[in-house]
């Protein structure tokens, strides 16, 4: 009888451990499922963040690209600048005081003569120095003669 009672004990013992192993082995499967579905929801979440961000990002962008088009129109002046910049300039003037020519000066900065006859005569008028006058010419040689001659 004794081994009646053991087996039966023993089959009750399998038999709960068979149950116990069910129900955890569910228990687990129910936990993976919810663990994956707050992952999915995760993930969907966090790519809905990137997309968004990469869209930022780009706008970022495009408005960089934008100021730095108008930094580069800005810093880019429309006319060219004088050749003559403050070295070119006091370079120009000690030529001058040298007695060099106008057209020599040019060349040898590399700026327009124009440029050089133009310092010229601002030096002049800023030193005082009397300009030399052309002789004005006479009406009658030249051909004009005046509205009421």
């Amino acid at each position: 009888m004794e081994h009646h009672i053991l087996t039966g004990i023993a089959l009750a013992g399998a038999g709960s451990a068979a149950a116990l192993s069910v129900f955890l082995f569910r228990r687990l499967r129910a936990d993976q499922a919810e663990f994956q579905a707050r992952t999915n929801k995760r993930q969907q979440s966090l790519h809905s963040e990137l997309g968004r961000l990469r869209g930022e990002i780009e706008a970022i962008r495009a408005r960089a690209e934008e100021s730095e088009r108008r930094a580069a129109a800005g810093a880019t002046p429309r006319h060219p600048l004088s050749g003559l910049n403050l070295s070119h300039r006091t370079q120009a003037l000690r030529l001058m005081r040298k007695g060099d020519t106008p057209e020599k000066i040019a060349a040898v900065l590399g700026v327009p003569k124009g440029e050089i006859d133009l310092l010229s005569k601002v030096q002049r008028l800023l030193t005082l120095e009397p300009k030399p006058r052309e002789p004005e010419s006479d009406p009658v040689e030249t051909g004009f003669q005046s509205p009421g001659s």
